[in-house]
């Protein structure tokens, strides 16, 4: 098969892999709604705005409150999704190269799709703002992408080579 046929092939089931981790992701575990902004109605006399009451201060407190609230609580989504997204990856890019033993094509774009995975890991650690996951998330990448090469180029290892040698 043309080398570049290939490619397309494993950059195609690459990106599926990318999309079924972040729809999957989203689909069992979506993301934290935002509070509603109160209603701040003032009534009008004679054509004048009334300032605001209390009342709706109070309003607005509490929305302020809920608001911190949402922050926090999108942080520590974002910081789960990079963990599950760093998992997946990694779990992604390991069955990769396992099938890659019997079928190239599928077996690297599985292992390209992890290496997706990951970046998709490190930019939800990003927007999280959590330095650890972050550094976790590129540190799997950098794993991943080594071990893709090595495998890709590192022959003298592989088994078949040595059978290979034998017959030349």
């Amino acid at each position: 098969m043309n080398p570049f046929v290939r490619l397309i092939y494993a950059l195609l089931i690459a990106a599926a892999m990318v999309s079924f981790i972040g729809v999957g992701i989203y689909t069992f575990y979506p993301e934290p709604q935002p509070p509603t902004y109160p209603q701040q109605t003032q009534p009008l006399e004679k054509g004048i705005a009334q300032p605001a009451s209390p009342a709706n201060n109070s309003d607005t407190n509490e929305y302020q409150q809920a608001y911190d609230g949402y922050q926090t609580d999108l942080k520590a989504y974002y910081r789960n999704v990079s963990i599950v997204g760093s998992a997946l990856a990694v779990i992604t890019v390991a069955v990769g190269l396992y099938i890659r033993r019997r079928t190239d094509v599928i077996g690297e774009g599985l292992a390209f799709g992890g290496v997706g995975g990951a970046i998709y890991a490190i930019v939800t650690a990003s927007i999280g703002d959590d330095r650890i996951m972050r550094f976790v998330a590129v540190t799997l990448f950098l794993a991943s992408a080594l071990l893709i090469v090595y495998t890709e180029f590192n022959v003298t290892r592989l088994p078949i080579t040595k059978d290979l040698r034998k017959h030349r």
